[in-house]
């Protein structure tokens, strides 16, 4: 069991807590403070999602009340994915991440979790934060928001990050540590990047700090689709124009951001991760991407969700039959509704058909009930 853990500090990385506790420990070797802390012989303590959880709070002295939900919503960067992952996948992630048997079996299995060009190796800090955190706490620390992959700026202070020399998969170390001489500006970048990355850097954290934000990625792309159609990127109908959007993005961003993100493929014959955004969710993507792709769109991921999800250009059946004639005029009965766009302005056009026969037709999209 162990003597004594220090406390979380606000957004501190759980790996950090146990960085500082391994200074103050003064361990030989990086695995024997993770053998102690985790119960386990890896070399290793994730950033993004750490374990096992349960094994590490019964090693903890029975006066502390650590949580274990609250431990992974608030010291880790599960809060930052889960709004764009299936509930199922995100409580399969929490029990990987708790020590108990999961169908994920390491964060690996989610391909785009593990983008070379997207997630640094090395842990990252603000220069500023950490002066702030030494004059209020003694000491500094890694914050989660800085660690997020995509984020180069701080969101706070506006300033370019520094990250460490060493990386977190080879032992553990401190902010204190690095900043003894073991920081470096994380990347050169370009001036035409510096708006984009730091509205990016502003929207990842917004999301970080929200971990109610439901996890439904059907209704995230049912937003997109509205936000596309009002663009004229799109039909009310649900089509998208898929060369216009990559043209446009193209236009939005420079290619520098683009290569920095792995997305730099904008034909649409070939697989852009915006494409896939835009079209019905069938895979989850990175996070990165999304927030690339509410910027784009022109709103800001703390507005996002505010916006009702899309239930199409004519909500959702069933629809009245106007059959006057029959017992069931009026009543919400009719099943089908066909869409088409129109070859002019593009507004959708539906076709409704009863079991009774009758049909009629609707120019949309519908902007209430009443109509």
């Amino acid at each position: 069991m162990l003597p004594y853990f220090p406390a979380a500090y606000p957004d501190e990385l759980f790996y950090s807590r146990c960085a500082r506790y391994a200074d103050w420990a003064a361990y030989p070797t990086t695995r024997t403070a993770i053998k102690e802390l985790l119960g386990k012989t890896s070399p290793t303590i994730a950033i993004d999602f750490p374990r096992p959880f349960e094994a590490f709070v019964a090693e903890l002295p029975p006066a502390y009340q650590e949580d274990i939900n609250h431990l992974i919503n608030t010291s880790t960067l599960l809060p930052f994915y889960a709004p764009f992952l299936t509930a199922s996948r995100g409580q399969d992630l929490r029990q990987f991440m708790r020590g108990q048997k999961s169908p994920v079996r390491s964060s690996g299995v989610l391909g785009w979790l593990v983008n070379k060009s997207v997630r640094s190796p090395y842990p990252s800090l603000c220069l500023a934060c950490a002066e702030e955190d030494q004059t209020r706490y003694g000491e500094s620390y890694w914050h989660r928001v800085h660690q997020i992959p995509g984020v180069f700026w701080c969101p706070v202070h506006e300033l370019l990050l520094h990250r460490s020399t060493i990386s977190w998969a080879d032992r553990l170390i401190s902010a204190d540590q690095a900043r003894n001489g073991q920081l470096v500006p994380v990347e050169a970048i370009q001036s035409e990047e510096q708006g984009a990355l730091l509205q990016f850097a502003k929207d990842a954290a917004w999301v970080l700090g929200n971990n109610d934000l439901p996890c439904d990625p059907e209704a995230i792309q049912r937003r997109y689709a509205l936000l596309l159609a009002n663009r004229r990127l799109g039909s009310f109908s649900g089509q998208i124009w898929e060369e216009t959007l990559l043209k446009a993005l193209h236009e939005f961003y420079p290619i520098s951001l683009l290569n920095r993100f792995n997305c730099q493929t904008l034909q649409a014959q070939q697989p852009s991760p915006f494409i896939k955004l835009a079209r019905p969710f069938r895979h989850a993507q990175h996070p990165a991407y999304h927030l690339l792709f509410m910027q784009f769109l022109g709103i800001e991921a703390s507005r996002f969700w505010d916006i009702p999800p899309w239930p199409g250009p004519f909500g959702t059946g069933p629809w009245p039959c106007l059959n006057p004639t029959a017992q069931h005029y009026q009543e919400c009965v009719v099943q089908t509704c066909h869409i088409r766009s129109s070859n002019t302005d593009g507004r959708p056009t539906a076709t409704f058909r009863c079991q009774c026969g009758f049909g009629y037709q609707r120019i949309g999209p519908d902007r209430g009930p009443l109509d």
